[in-house]
C-alpha cells in the first residue's frame, strides 16, 4: 500500500502498511522555501515562504508565463497537511507570496493529490493582469475500503483555488500514484 507507517499514526483500525511502503514518520517534511538572490552582489537569502510555516507541501509551481519574474506572487502546490509532518498529498494550495495568505482545497477521505500543473487562461498573456489567472489540474486517487481506487482528472480556477473544482473528469482506469505532468501550449 502506497500509506506506508501512515496507518499507525493515523490510529486506522486496519494494516496497510507492506515492506515497500515508504514510512511517513522517518521523512521529513517539505516546507516551501523563498530564495532571494541580490542580483549586484550575488548574496542569496534563504527563509520559508510567508504563510506555509506549518504546511506540508510539496510540488510548488507557479504560473508558467511568470516564471522567474519579480510580478509573479502566487505559488500551487499539493499539501499533505497543516501539522508540520510528513504525509501524502491530499489537496492542493495556492500561497501568496505578499500577503501569507492560503487557499486550500481538500481532495476528501482516501484521496490522493499528484502534482499539479498550471495552464495559463486564455485571457492571461503574460504581460498584463496577475499569474493567478490560470487553471490548476490535477489527477487525484481515490481508494474504497476495498482497496479498489478510481482516478480523475480535478481542473481548478488558480484564482479561487479553495471554491473547488470547476470540473472533474473521471478516467475509466486507475492512474498509479507518482505520476507526474507538465504543460506544452502546442
Amino acid at each position: 500500500s502506497f500509506l506506508g507507517e501512515w496507518s499507525a499514526s493515523a490510529g486506522w483500525d486496519f494494516d496497510i502498511a507492506t515492506a515497500l511502503s515508504p514510512d511517513f514518520n522517518n521523512i521529513p517534511r517539505t516546507l516551501l522555501w523563498r530564495y532571494t538572490v541580490h542580483a549586484v552582489t550575488g548574496k542569496v537569502r534563504r527563509e520559508p515562504a510567508p504563510g506555509c510555516e506549518d504546511l506540508c507541501v510539496d510540488h510548488p509551481h507557479v504560473n508558467p508565463l511568470f516564471e522567474g519574474r519579480r510580478e509573479c506572487h502566487y505559488v500551487y502546490a499539493s499539501i499533505s497537511n497543516e501539522v508540520r509532518c510528513s504525509g501524502p498529498p491530499l489537496g492542493y494550495l495556492r500561497i501568496d507570496l505578499r500577503t501569507g495568505q492560503t487557499q486550500k482545497w481538500w481532495a476528501g477521505n482516501r484521496t490522493f493529490c499528484e502534482e499539479c500543473v498550471l495552464v495559463p487562461k486564455a485571457e492571461c498573456d503574460g504581460a498584463g493582469g496577475t499569474d493567478d489567472r490560470c487553471w490548476v489540474l490535477g489527477m487525484c486517487v481515490s481508494h474504497d475500503a476495498t482497496g479498489a481506487g478510481r482516478s480523475s482528472l480535478v481542473i481548478l480556477d488558480g484564482e479561487d483555488l479553495g471554491k473547488g473544482p470547476v470540473a472533474r473528469v473521471w478516467l475509466d482506469n486507475q492512474i498509479p500514484h507518482g505520476l507526474h505532468g507538465m504543460f506544452v501550449p502546442a
